[in-house]
């Protein structure tokens, strides 16, 4: 719920070519947030109870609500000032904003094709980042004879590195690649793909490879947190619907989110033979569908260069 307003507000105060240091910054949320709700989640459950593992963060997500409520700016022209566009002599991009009420911005938003692509690209790639997140302590355990605990640890190397891809993504298009968001987000998305392959290739008993296999996944998940999670979306969009495209690839990414983790509960049961009373599970499937999903969202991704190179020029 709070992303969308954060980045209208984002697009209202900074260009484009300034934009993605800015977004990679705002976008460590998903690192710190998931960080803070498995610490604070389990020390406020083990001394008050399970119910306070939904009053908690709730009041503290309300009481984050009031501070901006009362802390952040509307718009430049609230305020008597130029628009950013203007103001940063970035003229090649203040036309899409001109006579354009905030209705028609999210209707051209909801009638332009490249943001029901990237969503889509989004969607595929949320596939494998919560594949990870629900299930890979789980893959070890099974698939490599971890215990729980060395299990955890492992799969804790995907949010911490991602932490860094994620500060990496926005400077690294924003200075090495000129604002261009694309081809930035395709050697992501390769990294990912390779990461995945990599995973049931390294034979039980290599924890630091498997730590590095998974760590290469949260690297480039992070950074493409920031460009299909929402950056791109921002730059092919007008200022005045960059909520909307945000809310947009938003939804349609944690809707397929949900339907692929049944989708993976599925596929993990349907593998299970009981052998000598114990149950064995075959992996082979679940992961050939996180890693086709991510070929899909680099195809989706690639599909996406034209309407990526134009909002950069």
């Amino acid at each position: 719920m709070g992303s969308a307003p954060s980045v209208a507000n984002l697009a209202a105060w900074f260009s484009r070519p300034e934009r993605g240091l800015r977004y990679s910054i705002w976008s460590m949320a998903h690192n710190i947030g998931e960080g803070m709700t498995f610490v604070i989640t389990a020390v406020v459950v083990g001394a008050l109870g399970w119910q306070s593992g939904f009053w908690v963060p709730g009041l503290i997500c309300i009481g984050v609500a009031f501070l901006l409520f009362r802390t952040i700016l509307d718009r430049p022209e609230t305020y008597g000032l130029p628009p950013i566009t203007v103001y940063k002599g970035d003229e090649a991009h203040s036309s899409d904003d001109e006579g354009q009420t905030v209705g028609q911005g999210q209707l051209q938003v909801l009638k332009n094709p490249a943001i029901w692509v990237l969503a889509l690209a989004s969607a595929c790639l949320y596939v494998a980042r919560y594949g990870i997140n629900n299930w890979f302590v789980f893959y070890l355990q099974e698939a490599k004879s971890y215990e729980i605990k060395m299990a955890g640890f492992t799969t804790a190397f995907s949010p911490i590195i991602g932490a860094a891809g994620t500060l990496a993504a926005g400077p690294i298009s924003d200075y090495l690649f000129g604002g261009r968001r694309i081809p930035v987000s395709l050697i992501y998305v390769v990294l990912l793909i390779a990461g995945l392959v990599a995973i049931p290739l390294i034979p039980p008993g290599h924890m630091w490879a498997d730590a590095a296999a998974v760590s290469v996944c949260g690297f480039a998940i992070g950074g493409l947190l920031v460009f299909l999670g929402g950056l791109i979306a921002v730059d092919i969009s007008s200022r005045r619907a960059a909520g909307a495209a945000m809310g947009v690839v938003g939804v349609f990414s944690y809707l397929v989110a949900a339907i692929a983790d049944k989708i993976d509960g599925w596929l993990i049961e349907s593998s299970k033979t009981v052998i000598g009373g114990k149950a064995v599970y075959d992996f082979d499937r679940l992961l050939y569908f996180w890693i086709g999903a991510a070929v899909v969202s680099l195809v989706l991704t690639a599909a996406l260069w034209r309407p990526g190179r134009r909002a950069t020029h």
